[in-house]
């Protein structure tokens, strides 16, 4: 490693670091402001409050760190520039390309880092810190309303309703269970006030057992108790209302398998698959945008310079990219598309960038 990139690199960790731990912190005050009214009115303890945002800090750092590289790239550039360095740099026949190369590799590599963190750190933290939030701050009960209290489903000969869950007890409120035969008429139809896993299979209750053939009503059985043929496990039925931010790449990718097979609409999910791999390009799309912006400036950039050019070139991104998911998750553009797109437009742009710079 040359000294040239041991102190590009250098000087461009510390000040993501800075720039990271600089926006954690106001992003935390502005969020706890904005909730106070909530957590003076639950009453939670003050562990209970800070557990929240251990748990939320995850979340925070993956949104956080393609405008903490941007900040990065252009603080530093435009510090070497207004001390005259990139001049110097030029003069001694460094290329601009061979220049900017460490904060492009640094900016892959953290984008990396921050694709492992939501792979596996932010769904289980998410998870958590609703928990807590429904519990120990709203003081309500820890109960995950599928669809709005109700989840309909389909499985090879069967639909079920299910009015509400408790992941917590592994039990359903307000089952359903409507069976067909190959012609799709209706040969069984399950009402029960409630069921139960135990041992590893469902348990009934309080219910009735309605036979049909023909359409019509054949035979009507009550009981207290019987067993159910019921394919999904507690835990898969957690799947089922966690917002895409609550699983994993792989667990998502299942998830709209089984929707897709099931003959559910899965574009929105698509969409958000997609997302969880093409929001890592983010980090690196920001330094290329970043950097044409700094060098170009000379000696006219500063802190202030590049707050404002991040928040420019940070509002445009996140509005094209917003407008395009929206129109992927309606229907009007390809899934594909309206993921990865907006991600090679500003990314075209930034290299563009970078070649016309003057050497």
């Amino acid at each position: 490693m040359s000294i040239l990139t041991r102190y590009v690199s250098r000087e461009f960790l510390k000040l993501f670091a800075l720039c990271l731990t600089a926006l954690i912190l106001i992003y935390l005050v502005f969020d706890f402001i904005d909730r106070a009214g909530n957590f003076f009115r639950g009453d939670p303890s003050l562990l209970h409050v800070l557990l929240y945002y251990v748990y939320k800090i995850p979340t925070i750092v993956f949104q956080l760190v393609p405008v903490s590289v941007l900040l990065a790239v252009l603080l530093n550039l435009a510090n070497m520039s207004r001390n005259s360095e990139i001049t110097a740099m030029k003069a001694g026949g460094v290329s601009v390309p061979r220049l900017v190369a460490p904060l492009v590799l640094l900016s892959v590599l953290i984008a990396g880092g921050a694709l492992a963190v939501n792979e596996f750190v932010v769904p289980a933290a998410t998870t958590q810190m609703k928990y807590i939030q429904t519990v120990h701050i709203k003081g309500q009960d820890w109960r995950i309303k599928l669809r709005d209290k109700n989840l309909w489903y389909k499985s090879p000969g069967a639909i079920y309703h299910i009015r509400n869950f408790d992941p917590a007890l592994g039990r359903l409120e307000g089952l359903q269970v409507f069976r067909f035969n190959d012609r799709f008429a209706l040969t069984e139809r399950l009402d029960a006030e409630s069921a139960q896993w135990a041992n590893g299979r469902w348990l009934a209750f309080n219910g009735i057992r309605r036979a049909f053939a023909a359409g019509a009503l054949t035979a009507e059985t009550p009981f207290a108790e019987t067993g159910l043929e019921l394919p999904e496990t507690p835990d898969r039925l957690k799947v089922y209302k966690r917002d895409p931010e609550q699983m994993s790449f792989r667990e998502l990718s299942g998830y709209v398998r089984e929707l897709r097979t099931e003959g559910y609409d899965v574009r929105k999910y698509e969409v958000d698959l997609h997302g969880k791999i093409s929001f890592a390009l983010v980090t690196v799309i920001m330094a290329l945008l970043g950097i044409p912006w700094a060098i170009k400036s000379g000696r006219q950039g500063g802190v202030a310079f590049g707050i404002g050019v991040a928040v420019i070139i940070g509002v445009a991104y996140w509005i094209v990219l917003g407008f395009s998911l929206a129109l992927g998750r309606s229907g009007a553009l390809p899934v594909i598309v309206s993921a990865w797109a907006p991600h090679l437009l500003f990314g075209a742009v930034g290299l563009v960038g970078i070649l016309r710079v003057r050497s």
